[in-house]
């Protein structure tokens, strides 16, 4: 088995340590461009989370663990047939962000994970030109969040019920928090969710 270098980076947001400048400034884009070889064949990671992802900050290498083997190649000669891929991708790192509340050492941890996420996003939304092909990726990756949500937090009844009930809440709330932010960006409208600039160039490694 190859090991890869790095830590995850779920284990950067839910910690105390300081997040380097440059896992906003220039990781989010190295995901997603590493990711379009794949979005381009019609494939997908299948569970495309922070913890599997792995960040080397000195190497300046991510790599990706526990892709879904399972999915066939779909080529298309439509240019723009990655985003279908690519919105049920990132519509999982959306809801894992949403969902991230306790057991966590940081108190930043939510947030954190939210603002890297909406990073990743962004820097999808960067290689859409096309406004109204830029909105009904995101619209895509907005219905696909909730639906994870409406999955994975159900309301079958138990003690507890309650506390389910409140993290769907919390969870469409914050997803629609990102989404507004990201439609605002998009339009024209800047809305500062990290800094911008170029710190290196990241490089993908497979698992």
């Amino acid at each position: 088995m190859t090991v890869a270098p790095g830590r995850p980076l779920s284990s950067w947001m839910e910690s105390d340590d300081e997040v380097p400048a440059i896992l906003l400034e220039a990781v989010p884009a190295a995901i997603v461009s590493a990711l379009l070889s794949i979005w381009c064949k019609g494939q997908q990671h299948g569970d495309l989370q922070l913890h599997n992802i792995l960040c080397d900050v000195d190497g300046k290498t991510i790599a990706f663990v526990d892709p879904d083997k399972k999915l066939a190649a779909r080529p298309s000669p439509d240019p723009a047939y990655w985003q279908i891929p690519a919105s049920s991708d990132l519509s999982y790192i959306l809801y894992d962000a949403s969902v991230t509340i306790k057991g966590l050492a940081a108190r930043r941890a939510p947030w954190r994970h939210r603002q890297f996420a909406e990073c990743i996003l962004d820097a999808a939304m960067q290689k859409i030109e096309d406004p109204d092909e830029k909105r009904a990726f995101l619209e895509a990756v907005d219905r696909a969040a909730q639906q994870r949500v409406k999955t994975h937090v159900n309301l079958t009844w138990s003690r507890t019920w309650p506390w389910r009930v409140f993290l769907r809440w919390l969870a469409f709330r914050r997803i629609t928090r990102v989404v507004r932010s990201l439609h605002l960006r998009h339009e024209g409208i800047e809305v500062d969710v990290a800094s911008r600039g170029s710190i290196g160039n990241f490089v993908s490694k497979s698992v």
